[in-house]
């Protein structure tokens, strides 16, 4: 997703996949949300922040499209590491961890 107007669109449209409500939510904070309600957004996402110091750090016209993006990129990535994961442990279930590491 290159950081280009068009690369925060795509991912946007990947988030809608997985959890449409989301990303329609980062959609409003990005497009329609006044300046005035940016201020109880900070750069952190359940409970981890988004870049070092993101806790301290709120969200303003200036810095909401890398927000929305940071936000966007963390979502998809947890689900992406969670579906690795459910394969991982369904592969070793099929043949024993011990084979794998025994293969060339």
């Amino acid at each position: 997703w290159p950081e280009t107007p068009q690369g925060n669109a795509q991912l946007l449209e990947d988030l809608a996949t997985m959890d449409a409500a989301f990303a329609n939510s980062l959609w409003r904070v990005h497009y329609e949300m006044p300046v005035e309600d940016l201020q109880w957004l900070n750069f952190s996402y359940a409970g981890v922040e988004l870049e070092p110091g993101g806790e301290d750090r709120e969200v303003d016209e200036t810095n909401k499209s890398r927000y929305v993006r940071l936000c966007c990129k963390a979502v998809l990535l947890q689900q992406a590491r969670r579906h690795l994961k459910a394969f991982a442990e369904g592969f070793y279930d099929v043949l024993p961890e011990e084979f794998a590491h025994g293969m060339p």
